[in-house]
């Protein structure tokens, strides 16, 4: 029976009989007019030894893609830690503070609903933030010419870095070409900087160990509900030379690049021992196992 109530037309016929909008109920009587597939004994047992066996097999499987799917993450953040924490010949500490000014965004003014309509003044929120370090452009909002004028001092481009300081706190990244200069959340904050810094080689610092924790982003509370400008300013990094910032830059767009590739295919992998899942459990209760 366990298996029996795994399977998707046990799934299918329990949606079908239940009612109810906000939370769907199905009452004793309709429950017990669901039907179900009951072969003599030892063909029962027959099954359940196949999907026991087929199940153990299948969890195995599972564990180990989620394992590579982990490894393949800790590599490359394992990858950056030593870049960053072992430098290089010639590599000068300095704070964020001393390579960048750090601004914050502009919040509309009371009352104003941001647009679904596009317009030319997009208004960057951090729920468009990816955890890819760019920005998801599927559900941008905008603001109007008149609310724009307001806040046009609290834009960003595309050679700063952006740092979400509120709600989702540490969430950064670099906008793309085509929103250079759009309007910037109060919630998250900008790095402009000076000549000789590269933005995508302090993004990846950002992703490091040490970023998290000069921040705070490891210990953060209900308390500490805001990542302060002045904790960022002073955090602190090596900085080599720009080529040899662009350089390091573009390892790791490669390797990222081919984390991400591993990770699509373990993920497929765990989609697909999924739909094995289900399809051995359909095959078993109709007659094809």
């Amino acid at each position: 029976m366990f298996y029996q109530v795994l399977s998707c037309s046990f799934k299918e016929q329990l949606e079908a009989l239940a009612s109810g909008t906000t939370v769907p109920i199905v009452n004793k009587s309709k429950f017990n007019s669901i039907e179900i597939v009951l072969p003599p004994l030892p063909e029962q047992q027959r099954i359940v030894s196949i999907l026991d066996e087929a199940f153990d097999g299948i969890a195995t499987a599972k564990a180990n893609a989620e394992k590579n799917l982990q490894n393949a993450r800790a590599l490359f953040e394992s990858h950056l830690q030593t870049v960053f924490s072992q430098r290089g010949e010639g590599w000068v500490e300095n704070t964020l503070g001393d390579i960048a000014q750090v601004k914050g965004g502009k919040r509309v003014p009371k009352g104003y609903k941001l647009l679904a309509e596009q317009t030319v003044f997009p208004y960057l929120r951090v729920t468009d933030f990816t955890d890819s370090g760019t920005i998801d452009m599927s559900d941008l909002r905008y603001v109007g010419p008149e609310v724009h004028r307001v806040i046009k001092n609290y834009v960003i481009y595309s050679n700063d870095l952006y740092i979400s300081i509120a709600g989702t706190i540490g969430k950064t990244g670099i906008i793309p070409e085509e929103l250079d200069g759009a309007n910037l959340t109060e919630n998250a904050c900008r790095l402009v900087f000076k000549p000789g810094i590269s933005n995508r080689f302090v993004y990846y610092f950002t992703l490091t160990a040490d970023f998290i924790e000069q921040t705070g982003l490891n210990t953060r509370t209900a308390a500490q509900p805001k990542l302060a400008l002045s904790r960022l300013s002073t955090t602190r990094l090596g900085i080599p030379s720009f080529r040899e910032q662009e350089h390091l830059a573009d390892q790791f767009d490669a390797l990222r690049a081919e984390t991400q590739h591993l990770e699509a295919i373990y993920q497929q992998k765990l989609a697909a021992l999924d739909a094995l899942k289900k399809s051995l459990l359909d095959q078993a209760f109709t007659g094809q196992l």
